[in-house]
């Protein structure tokens, strides 16, 4: 049986997002933004897996390595009772032409292959329009597409 899942953006979606042309570099730079644990914690009571797909071009910039990176999710994931199944990121820059750097569906369809994964009953939800269209291009309908550092349970009182 195949798997339904809330696939989520990062930066501006779970964490504030930082300015432009900043990164979230070190643990001490998170803030989780208000009602994630709550909208999460309704998510899994659903049935869903949650899964964050997200791009974090700062490492092959060199703001951040692979290991601060892990770190970093480890304590989103710590602060948020541990609700999210994994974190997918693509750490290449604009001009790479890798598979996994979003517009393009890689990230997503990596955690499809991993985790068997329904798209059709699974949701996106993202704050800018390449996380739209990795959804789309990915196969998903139900893409949500929120104001940087907003509420997500606005997403649960539309659906």
């Amino acid at each position: 049986m195949k798997s339904k899942a809330v696939f989520l953006d990062r930066d501006g979606v779970i964490n504030r997002k930082p300015s432009e042309h900043r990164y979230v570099t070190h643990v001490s730079e998170l803030v989780i933004l208000p009602h994630v644990n709550k909208f999460l914690s309704r998510v899994k009571k659903s049935g869903y897996l949650v899964i964050v797909v997200t791009n974090q071009r700062g490492i092959s910039l060199g703001h951040l390595n692979h290991d601060t990176l892990a770190d970093i999710h480890k304590c989103i994931n710590n602060k948020l009772n541990n609700y999210i199944d994994a974190f997918y990121y693509c750490h290449h820059d604009h001009h790479h032409q890798c598979a996994c750097r979003k517009p393009k569906p890689g990230l997503i369809l990596q955690a499809v292959k991993d985790f068997n994964i329904d798209l059709h009953k699974s949701h996106l939800i993202g704050d800018s329009q390449t996380d739209i269209q990795a959804a789309h291009a990915a196969g998903i309908k139900n893409a949500h597409l929120i104001p940087s550092n907003s509420s997500l349970l606005k997403i649960l009182d539309n659906t």
